[in-house]
């Protein structure tokens, strides 16, 4: 085996040998990563974050139109809680700011897989963010299209979320004007509407011993 891969293994033995080829392995995949909207549709990016998790925590959301131009935005301060309960109060603020605006039909994203599945009833709802998300089902189903997101593609609503953990005196703030929005999300919207990529590293488990019998 060993002659064959030209590698050295460190098995003594058959057993190790089968031990070792059970193990997973990784594939290491590179994809281009950019902010996208879908043509004539608003887009609701939203994102929440916790200093510890639980701890401090934070969320913020931005709503731009097809280009990537923003329409409005907020950063809001959620006290102690966890990381996918500071998701869910960020989604749920950012669909009552639409829906008090007005915007009622919009494409949300997250870069909460774990989120979007409970969203999308794929996975069991945590009965500690049950009330947020059952709010959110209400206000999606007006027509809301929830779909997943990388992080790299979130980055405006990952500042605005961290704007909100440093701001607990004020709670929520809306920014309904680009000349109010933090300056350092308004340097990744720019950015966005140029349509500048990210490059996000991908690695995928898979099976030693089937690599072993594609590679023989």
């Amino acid at each position: 085996m060993e002659i064959h891969f030209h590698k050295r293994l460190g098995c003594l033995s058959f057993p190790q040998l089968y031990e070792l080829s059970s193990k997973p392995a990784s594939r290491v995949s590179f994809h281009i990563v950019r902010w996208s909207a879908r043509p004539g549709c608003l887009t609701l990016n939203t994102d929440g974050c916790s200093k510890g998790n639980p701890g401090c925590s934070g969320g913020g959301g931005i709503l731009r139109d097809a280009s990537g131009g923003p329409i409005l935005a907020f950063s809001a301060f959620f006290g102690i809680r966890s990381s996918l309960h500071a998701e869910a109060l960020a989604m749920l603020t950012g669909l009552r700011m639409c829906v008090k605006q007005g915007f009622v039909t919009v494409d949300l994203q997250s870069d909460s897989r774990v989120l979007v599945g409970i969203i999308q009833r794929c996975f069991r709802c945590p009965w500690q963010i049950r009330p947020e998300i059952e709010q959110i089902w209400d206000l999606a189903a007006t027509g809301v299209r929830v779909s997943h997101c990388y992080r790299e593609a979130n980055r405006v609503a990952d500042i605005l979320a961290n704007v909100g953990v440093s701001h607990p005196q004020q709670g929520y703030i809306m920014y309904d004007s680009t000349s109010i929005i933090p300056k350092l999300a308004k340097g990744e919207i720019r950015l966005d509407k140029l349509g500048m990529s990210s490059v996000r590293r991908i690695v995928r488990e898979v099976e030693r011993s089937d690599r072993v019998l594609d590679s023989v």
